[in-house]
Formats: C-alpha cells, structure tokens, sequence
C-alpha cells in the first residue's frame, strides 16, 4: 500500500503539522505550536510527529513517502548529503524510520497537503486553570 506523511512548519502562522494519509485519504494527524524561530528545528518535528503517526498504518510491504518542505532536510534524510547540526533530532528521527521498518522516499514539495490541512485546522490551545477555580466552578 502507498502511504504518505506530509510534514510542514511555519513561522509566520505559528504551527507545526503532520499528516498520514492512505489512499487519499488523512488516516491521522497532528497540529502543533512552532516553537521559538528554527524551522528546520521544527520541521524536523513536524516529521518525527508524523512518523509517530504513522505507526501502526504503516507496515513492511508499504510504500512510504515522506513529503518535506525544507529542501535541506530532505536531502538529509533521503541520503544525499550528510546532515550538520540538529544531530540528536535527525537520529530521533532516523531511529523511528528504523523502527517503522518499510520502504521509503523522501522528496521536496514546495506546497506539502500539511500546509493547507494545518493553516485550515490550526492547533489545540491548552488552556490551564487553578485549583481555587474549578472549586468554585463547581460550587456555583
């Protein structure tokens, strides 16, 4: 089966997504807060989320491909080019590549589905609260 993980990270709208999508279709996914100002340090994370995901979808016989935004990081990760920096967030991510254990391709796409799919849900905001607050949510 062919499946693909779109990843994407973007400063100026502040989110990070992931997608896993079977036949078309998005299975799961995930859209989190950028965080600080690195993005290829956030779109390595978009890309260990989205391998997260797709584990249990994906399996040995499959075809993964792995949608990137950043050109460098893709070469990174496909091989071409040996990787400087963000040493232990590329071997996260490499160890979940291992540990997926299927074919895979990695390319550059300049306008990945995560970009539209995270601009279009935005991420959760946690909201947190005291304890003197839900009591007195809950008495009145």
């Amino acid at each position: 089966m062919n499946i693909k993980i779109s990843c994407f990270a973007d400063r100026t709208k502040g989110f990070v997504a992931s997608t896993v999508e079977v036949n078309g279709n998005v299975q799961k996914s995930k859209v989190d807060k950028f965080i600080g100002t690195n993005i290829k340090e956030n779109a390595i994370r978009a890309c260990i989320n989205g391998l997260q995901l797709a584990k249990g979808v994906v399996f040995h016989d499959d075809l993964l491909t792995i949608e990137i935004q950043n050109r460098h990081l893709a070469e990174w990760i496909a091989g071409a080019v040996e990787y400087k920096g963000y040493t232990d967030s590329l071997d996260k991510l490499f160890e979940l590549l291992d540990s997926i254990d299927c074919r895979y391709i990695v390319a550059f796409v300049e306008e990945p589905y995560a970009k539209t799919f995270g601009a279009s849900h935005g991420y959760t905001k946690k909201e947190f609260t005291t304890v003197e607050n839900l009591i007195s949510d809950l008495e009145g």
